[in-house]
C-alpha cells in the first residue's frame, strides 16, 4: 500500500484556493468588503461581479466561470437565489 504525506504548507494552500468555487470566492469577498449589505438583487450582483474581477486579477477578464450562468451554478447552499424585496421593490 502506498501512503502520501499531507502537505502542510503553501503547496497545499495553492491547491487550496484553485479548488474553490468563483461563487464562494466572491461572496467572501464581498462579506469582507462591504459587511453591511445583507441582500443584492441580480444586477447588482452582476456590476459586483465585475468590480471583484477588476479588483481580484485582470488575467480572469475571460474565464468561463465568471459567466452569469456558470457562476450562479458554482454559489454554494449558503447564498440563497431566490425573488427579495429591497426598497420595496421585488426582484432576483
Amino acid at each position: 500500500m502506498r501512503s502520501f504525506n499531507a502537505l502542510d504548507n503553501e503547496e497545499k494552500s495553492n491547491l487550496v484556493d484553485s479548488c474553490e468555487g468563483v461563487g464562494n470566492l466572491f461572496f467572501e469577498w464581498f462579506e469582507l468588503k462591504y459587511p453591511h449589505i445583507w441582500k443584492v438583487t441580480a444586477k447588482q450582483k452582476n456590476m459586483l461581479l465585475r468590480i471583484y474581477r477588476d479588483d481580484v486579477s485582470d488575467n480572469q477578464a475571460n474565464d468561463r466561470r465568471y459567466e452569469i450562468k456558470n457562476f450562479n451554478m458554482s454559489l454554494s447552499h449558503l447564498y440563497e437565489h431566490k425573488a427579495i424585496k429591497i426598497e420595496g421593490v421585488t426582484s432576483r
